[in-house]
Order: structure tokens, then sequence, then C-alpha cells
């Protein structure tokens, strides 16, 4: 069955008639801070959105000294819309509490709009836990188990209903993070949320976060 074309993206649970408890005022990035590159990649998108196309995004970076944990709030707080970069552990459910699991639970459970970006063959992602579990008869290592949580989590929220934005080529690479901006972009204007995360528009300015307070 041919998925729809970018252009018809249909979002999750679109919240118009949520009451947040906050004003929300950007596009906040979840994913997997696991491997370098794929920080770095999502590091580029974000750079891209916010010069070329001016769009208020949040992305946790923490140094050392700072909240991890208080970042993610803020991210989650302030978000009208949540990107999600979607790897192979996206969605594990590790019990550190500030993590993918949550960040997609939160946006689940408040009727925010996800954007799915599509980063690993296998989709929805399904997380293994860290391999603890029965030892291969063959080489005698640990199997990893599924992670049964994170799983269900993806399958419920990520469905087929909701199309995400391919992010791999056909040789399982990512694909130019210039592109995958505009596409997010696209998908964002498609659905009438450019004025409320875009930075030309002053006068809706969020004055809840630094990364969004336009002086």
């Amino acid at each position: 069955k041919m998925r729809k074309p970018i252009a018809d993206l249909m979002i999750s649970n679109t919240r118009r008639h949520a009451t947040p408890r906050a004003k929300r005022c950007h596009v906040m990035f979840s994913g997997r801070f696991d491997k370098d590159e794929r920080i770095e990649y999502m590091q580029e998108v974000e750079d891209e959105l916010s010069n070329k196309y001016k769009i208020n995004t949040f992305m946790v970076k923490a140094a050392p000294g700072q909240s991890f944990a208080k970042q993610t709030l803020e991210g989650l707080q302030g978000m009208v819309v949540m990107v999600a970069f979607c790897s192979s552990q996206y969605g594990e459910k590790t019990g550190v509490g500030y993590e993918t699991f949550e960040e997609l639970k939160y946006a689940h459970e408040n009727q925010i709009p996800i954007i799915p970006v599509r980063l690993c063959h296998v989709y929805p992602p399904q997380p293994q836990k860290e391999a603890k579990g029965k030892e291969c008869p063959c080489c005698y290592t640990p199997r990893p188990e599924r992670d049964d949580w994170g799983c269900g989590q993806n399958d419920l929220v990520l469905n087929k209903s909701l199309v995400y934005i391919d992010g791999m080529t056909a040789e399982g690479k990512y694909i130019p993070s210039k592109d995958l901006a505009r596409k997010i972009h696209a998908s964002l204007s498609k659905n009438d949320f450019i004025r409320e995360v875009s930075t030309s528009f002053e006068g809706d300015a969020c004055h809840m976060c630094t990364s969004c307070t336009i002086s």
C-alpha cells in the first residue's frame, strides 16, 4: 500500500481543542543521544530550520553542570509540535525518566502533534533491552530482550495512520540534513503551524524559555 506524500502528512492527535498549561512556541526534537553521528545530524537539521526557515526549535543540549531533566521539561512544556527522530532504539523504556519513552508518552497524552522521521529499517522502532537475556547457544553471548513497554507504545502512537518522513536513502544512510529540514518545514506549513513556531512573528514570541525568547 502506497504511503501518502509529504504534502498530505497526517500529524497525530491534533490538539486544536487542547488547553495548554503555558504558551507553546517551539518545535522540540526528540531522539536518542546514544550516537555522535545522530546527534550531529539532528543539530544540522536544527540549524537549517532555525537559520534558513526561521523556526523556533528546541533540542536538549545539557553541558557539564547543567540539568538534563530541567531542559527536557522546558522542551516538553513549550512545544507546539514534536519531531521524533525514530532510530532503532527510539522509545526504549530505560527507567532513567527523562528519555524518548517519556517524551513520546507526554506528547501523546497531551495531544501534541508528532512528526516522525524514520531513521531505522524496522518501523515503528522495536527497541531492545540491554543484552542480559538467555545466552546464544552458538557464541554464548547474552541475547537482547524485546522492550515490551517501548515497542507497545511505539506501535500505538507511531501507528500506520501517522505518515512518517523517510529520513533514509535506499542504501540505508541519512538523507542530507537540508532535505530533511525542508520536509519538516513543509509539514509544519501544510498543517498550519508556521505562525506558532516561526521567529518571523515577533508578536507571538514565547517568553517562557530562553531559547524561544525574541528580544
